[in-house]
């Protein structure tokens, strides 16, 4: 396989800084893309459809060149490299004047010098050049709105929550939803380090509302479990009896005890007050627990309403 690694353009955050004359071409980066032109891959991918996303493990995350790439000769392109933990100890040990393996020289003056990198709030979006191309990849290639992309690549755990969720389940919209909104909900603005939840078991609940397995509700206090205590959403949603009716013949016998307990309403609606057909369909899902299909109930309730 071919394999193209990406680097940043510039050598300078400002393109146009220190060239004197404004000339931005003077900070191109000439290492900004490498070929390996002779790489080895597992053969299975070699049918999957061009545009296909991989993490090629201790690498980075890569994408089949949609234009270039085909089953005899394939391609990639690197989207995100992996987090650089060795770069960041070197720099941190150059900033506080230590020399490899030595004792502390001159410590420098630095803005904030007491704040660790990863102490950063957990909700604070970082700048780096890795989360610029996160951000990229995450609006362009998933489709996700900027704001949850700045949110998710501005945090190391939600990286990892998100990239690996989404390597188990193909649904990123709707991932990052639940890490945007339910997560961070739930945490409260603690850190998210140290959380018992994984990119598989987030993917695994995303997956069983999706199929319908389990109602957005009763997720909602499958994820809190998941949280606090780690744990399989499968066997939680089995332990905790959450599984969704969707048996028409189960829900029949609901629908008509909400509607035989509100003869008023029911009155009310066939004479035109439809918009209390909501009312009807959230007694009944009350009254589920709130395990019936949604859809299915409204579909019941119409019915039996005329």
């Amino acid at each position: 396989a071919e394999v193209r690694l990406y680097d940043r353009l510039f050598l300078h955050p400002d393109p146009e800084a220190d060239t004197g004359d404004g000339d931005f071409t003077a900070n191109l980066n000439p290492a900004s893309v490498s070929v390996l032109r002779d790489s080895r891959i597992e053969p299975a991918v070699a049918q999957d459809a061009a545009g296909t996303r991989y993490q090629f493990e201790r690498t980075g995350y890569f994408c089949s060149d949609a234009v270039d790439s085909a089953p005899d000769k394939l391609v990639f392109n690197r989207t995100v490299s992996l987090r650089d933990t060795w770069a960041k100890l070197a720099k941190k040990a150059a900033d506080s004047g230590m020399p490899e393996g030595g004792a502390a020289v001159e410590k420098r003056p630095s803005v904030n010098k007491n704040a660790s990198p990863t102490k950063v709030p957990k909700q604070e979006p970082s700048r780096t050049p890795e989360s610029f191309a996160q951000v990229e990849r995450y609006t362009v290639e998933l489709g996700l709105a900027k704001g949850d992309a700045e949110i998710i690549a501005g945090n190391g755990f939600l990286t990892t929550l998100f990239d690996d969720a989404c390597l188990d389940y193909d649904s990123p919209k709707a991932i990052a939803n639940w890490i945007i909104n339910d997560l961070r909900g739930e945490v409260k603005g603690a850190e998210f380090d140290g959380l018992p939840l994984t990119g598989a078991t987030l993917a695994s609940l995303v997956e069983l509302v999706e199929t319908g397995t389990i109602t957005r509700t009763n997720a909602k206090e499958v994820f809190g479990e998941m949280v606090s205590s780690g744990g399989d959403p499968v066997q939680i949603v089995r332990e905790k009896g959450l599984e969704q009716l969707d048996d028409a013949g189960s829900l029949e016998p609901l629908v008509e005890k909400v509607l035989a307990e509100n003869e008023a309403k029911v009155a009310e609606y066939r004479a035109g007050r439809l918009g209390l057909l909501g009312m009807f369909v959230g007694q009944v899902m009350r009254a589920s627990g709130g395990k019936a299909n949604p859809a299915l109930v409204k579909e019941l309730v119409q019915k039996k309403l005329g």
